[in-house]
Parts: structure tokens; C-alpha cells; sequence
């Protein structure tokens, strides 16, 4: 399914669930947890991602807003409805009693309360309110070893280039393969079945490796990372020719790019070419061919 297609699916099929009763009913119970596996489940799927992969990159890729944050922003619209209408109206009256409530010596609950208390029960490093939740998926994209590929990015917005955290990525939509598109989000995400993530983790079919000691499977040299797959493992012939063609191809589509391949820094260059429109959808295919070349080659 086309990502923008999905989006609009979510929004129209499956938000309105999800924030059924919002402004009336506040999570101040765990009962919330049930809404935001089900919007995690229809993301991941939607971006071929899989149970591992960080939380925080569903919304930064997509623009989507965590479910938490959107139901605390639905219920404080509510308030400020109700703050702004006249006293005859009832439901000023009910608001004012629930304020009465809740500013006696001994608090009683009620909806004002269950507001206050939902926002005072967000930690800085969790989802309150939607600025403070932006900062949050920020905070994790920069401090994630998973999300190295996807920091300092900058966006075009205003007429100016700037940090956004959180948007539908042009990527998702301008990579017309499906099966591109999910290759380069994996790339990016760090969910794929390279050495660095898949010995990351102990299960019944791997045992977890020290980070130092997950080598690429071709040439033994160095860590099989994202960085080192698509641009230093020279241990396999056919990954070397998908270089060598990757680079002539991009830089021809997109000439801006060759001062920093020359300039030897792989982070910005895959950055770069990841927000160049011009060059994606041919970063798509190389992430795609790399990935599938070393999936021929058990660990």
C-alpha cells in the first residue's frame, strides 16, 4: 500500500477510534497502552518495519502523532472551549465545579483533575503535550545508536532549511518501489538484517555479540553497519560493482552531492542523498541490491 494512501486510511479508519471520547474520557489509567500498540502495529506495517525498530521513527518518518499526545491535545482543546464560553452555559458550570473540586484543601476527583494530573504524570522524556512531545522523539533520534543516519537533518520549511521532527519524509512517497521504499526505511531505521542489528540481540537462533565484534561477513575487517555496507566492504564483487554504479548514477542525478563524497564523510553523504530529490529514489535501489546481497550470505 502507497504510504500516503495508508496515511489517509489511518486517519480516516483508524484515528477516529483511537480518540473516540478523548476530551471527555482522560488516560489517566494504563488502559491507554492498548491504543498505542495498535497504532505502532498499523505503522510498522504500513512502513515494513519490524517489532524491534525504535518507537519514536513511526512518528518523525510520518508526521504522525503519538496517541498519547493527540488524545491529551483533544481533551485540552475541550478546556479551552469551555474556558471560552459564557457562564449561563452548562457546561461552563460543570467546568467550574470540576476546578471547585479540585482546588479543595483535600482534591476530588474530577475532569479538571484527571487534565492536571495526566499532564503533571509526564516525565521530560515522555509524551505530554505536542511541543514537549516532538522534543521527546528528538531526544531520542539524536541519543539512539539506532538512528545515527537520522539525525541533524534539515528540512525545507518557510523558505528557509530547518530541523523538523516530525513529518511525512518525502522519501516515503517519492520512492515509487514499494519494495525500495521499505528497504531504504529499514536502512535508515536500523532494522534490518545486517550483523550490527541482528547480533544486537540473544534469542534461540543468535547469541548477542559485543558491538566491536559483529564483522561484516565478506571481509572480516570491520563492523557490518550501514556505513560500511553500502560504502567500504570490499569482500564482495558484485557489492563493489553496485557501488561503483550507485555513485556514477547519483552523482550524474545529482551533481551537488560530489564535494562531500570526495570529501570522504559517509554519514552526510548518505544524509545528503537521502534529502536530495533527485537522488533517492536511485539510493532506494542501491539500499535495496546491498541488502539482498548480503542476505545471500549467512552470518
Amino acid at each position: 500500500m502507497p504510504v500516503k494512501v495508508g496515511l489517509q486510511l489511518y486517519m480516516s479508519r483508524v484515528d477516529p477510534y483511537l480518540t473516540r471520547a478523548a476530551d471527555i474520557s482522560i488516560d489517566i489509567d494504563g488502559n491507554v497502552k492498548e491504543l498505542e500498540a495498535v497504532q505502532h502495529e498499523f505503522l510498522r506495517r504500513l512502513l515494513g518495519l519490524g517489532p524491534r525498530s525504535v518507537n519514536a521513527t513511526l512518528f518523525t518518518e510520518t508526521g504522525i502523532q503519538p496517541i498519547r499526545t493527540r488524545r491529551l491535545d483533544l481533551a485540552l482543546g475541550r478546556a479551552r472551549y469551555t474556558a471560552g464560553i459564557s457562564d449561563e452555559r452548562i457546561l461552563r458550570c460543570a467546568m467550574r465545579d470540576g476546578l471547585d473540586l479540585w482546588l479543595q484543601a483535600t482534591p476530588k476527583p474530577s475532569w479538571a483533575s484527571n487534565i492536571a494530573n495526566a499532564l503533571c504524570a509526564q516525565k521530560p522524556s515522555s509524551y505530554g503535550d505536542q511541543r514537549s512531545s516532538d522534543a521527546a522523539l528528538q531526544a531520542v533520534v539524536d541519543t539512539s545508536v539506532k538512528c545515527r543516519l537520522l539525525r541533524d537533518r534539515l528540512e525545507l520549511g518557510n523558505g528557509t532549511l530547518e530541523q523538523v521532527t516530525r513529518r511525512r519524509r518525502h522519501y516515503l512517497t517519492m520512492v515509487l518501489n514499494p519494495a525500495h521504499r521499505k528497504s531504504l526505511t529499514r536502512l535508515y531505521t536500523s532494522d534490518h538484517a545486517l550483523s550490527i542489528e541482528i547480533q544486537r540481540y540473544g534469542d534461540r537462533n543468535h547469541r548477542e555479540v559485543p558491538r566491536e565484534m559483529r564483522l561484516c561477513r565478506f571481509c572480516q575487517l570491520e563492523v557490518e553497519d550501514e556505513l560500511h555496507a553500502l560504502l567500504r566492504c570490499d569482500g564482495n564483487e558484485e557489492l563493489v560493482d553496485l557501488r561503483m554504479a550507485f555513485v556514477k548514477d547519483v552523482l550524474m542525478l545529482d551533481s551537488s552531492l560530489r564535494d562531500c563524497y570526495q570529501a570522504g564523510d559517509p554519514i552526510q553523504f548518505l544524509q545528503l542523498a537521502l534529502a536530495s530529490r533527485r537522488a533517492v529514489g536511485r539510493l532506494a535501489r542501491f539500499a535495496h541490491e546491498v541488502l539482498a546481497v548480503y542476505a545471500t550470505a549467512p552470518l
